[in-house]
């Protein structure tokens, strides 16, 4: 009996599938019309393709993905880029990326990554820059793997492209205010749109992030493992004929301290949770930004672009690396890197 209402069940389905099929076909509908998937457009390789056709490992996070993920920075992102993360180190803005197993570094200021981030085409240098703010991101793209052909030779792991909001012919804005636990407050907007049409559009966004931290230094009175962060984007793009100008600049100012080691086996461990005895503060700033030229001429069949950039980044920071409340260890240092 119920092999017998099995074998009914499939002829029913299949029967019903194929009327279904059939009237689709006289009526001429297509059958993926109503759930077809709009086109992913990237520049990963450095010109305009669809997602489709470019032959290399790469995700992409829209703009709408990020907002619907209430997300302010690439590491927040870890949880929905597989094989690819960044985790801050030090302070918020300075970020450790592993791609496919592979890690940069970002406690030695002399180490070169082995993946690196870009933002409008300009190599971020440091990965105590790499943690970008979301503010006016208009999609992020994770290239996985070796990227040395078209990204030189910091990318043996894969690399991080991410594309800001441009002016275009109409304005357009978005902001966001959020409040959370330890006095958390994020805010952020930006807005863009031309001051003269068809000819000069502006761009500019700022955010703000603070949060009290979690790790009370006993000795001192430091908080660690809190967020200060504030930075500001800004564009000025110029269109006169085929010619596409684009004048980019950034700053930010992020004196975040993240959380130190807490000793287990020593004289120096502190009852309690979240706690540690250093007799001297461990302050980590990081405060840079650039500006950049962005010069693109549309020629019909090939579009030639130019992309001229400096960036300084300044990286502050005090260790007490014996963990002691006495000084026994101490290491102190202060390193720009300009970037051409």
């Amino acid at each position: 009996m119920k092999s017998l209402m099995l074998t009914s069940s499939i002829c029913a389905l299949l029967c019903a599938s194929g009327v279904s099929l059939e009237a689709r076909a006289q009526t001429g509908e297509v059958a993926a019309s109503d759930s077809a998937l709009g086109e992913i457009v990237v520049t990963a390789r450095k010109r305009t393709e669809s997602l489709q056709e470019v032959p290399a490992s790469i995700q992409v996070v829209g703009a709408s993905e990020i907002k619907s993920l209430n997300v302010s920075s690439l590491s927040d992102l870890n949880g929905v880029t597989p094989n690819a993360s960044i985790a801050p180190s030090g302070s918020t803005n300075a970020g450790a990326i592993t791609i496919r197993g592979i890690t940069s570094q970002v406690r030695n200021a002399g180490f070169e990554a082995g993946a690196a981030v870009y933002v409008d085409g300009v190599f971020q240098g440091r990965p105590t820059g790499n943690n970008q703010d979301l503010a006016d991101i208009e999609r992020v793209e994770i290239l996985r793997g070796p990227q040395g052909t078209l990204y030189g030779k910091n990318t043996t792991a894969g690399a991080f492209s991410l594309t800001t909001v441009s002016p275009g012919d109409t304005w357009q804005g978005a902001g966001s205010v959020r409040f959370g636990s330890r006095q958390e407050m994020q805010i952020s907007a930006y807005a863009a749109g031309p001051l003269v049409d068809d000819l000069l559009g502006v761009k500019l966004s700022v955010y703000r992030r603070l949060q009290d931290g979690y790790q009370q230094d006993v000795a001192t009175g430091e908080e660690y493992g809190n967020t200060d962060v504030f930075g500001l984007r800004g564009q000025l793009r110029f269109t006169p004929g085929e010619w596409t100008i684009d004048l980019r600049g950034d700053y930010v100012n992020d004196k975040s301290t993240g959380a130190k080691p807490e000793p287990v086996t020593s004289p120096a461990v502190v009852p309690g949770r979240d706690t540690i005895a250093s007799e001297i503060a461990q302050p980590f700033a990081v405060e840079g930004g650039g500006a950049s030229l962005t010069v693109e001429r549309d020629f019909g069949s090939i579009t030639a672009t130019s992309i001229t950039a400096y960036r300084k980044l300044k990286n502050t920071q005090i260790t007490d690396d014996d963990l002691y409340e006495e000084t026994v260890v101490k290491n102190t240092f202060c390193v720009s890197f300009p970037v051409r």
